[in-house]
């Protein structure tokens, strides 16, 4: 399985995730968009804290 990339609020990119169930959420939620379906990736339209980034 390919992990989930994601890119915060201003583009910077995060680590990605492995937790499909937790992105599945965000996105019915509309707390996250997909950016690109190619190499899967999300983007937060929050502001994030202590996330490590890449």
């Amino acid at each position: 399985m390919q992990p989930v990339f994601v890119i915060s609020q201003n583009g910077t990119k995060l680590m990605p995730t492995p937790r499909f169930r937790h992105v599945r959420h965000l996105l019915k939620d509309n707390l996250a968009k997909i950016v690109t379906y190619h190499l899967f990736t999300i983007q937060l339209p929050m502001k994030v804290q202590n996330m490590c980034k890449i």
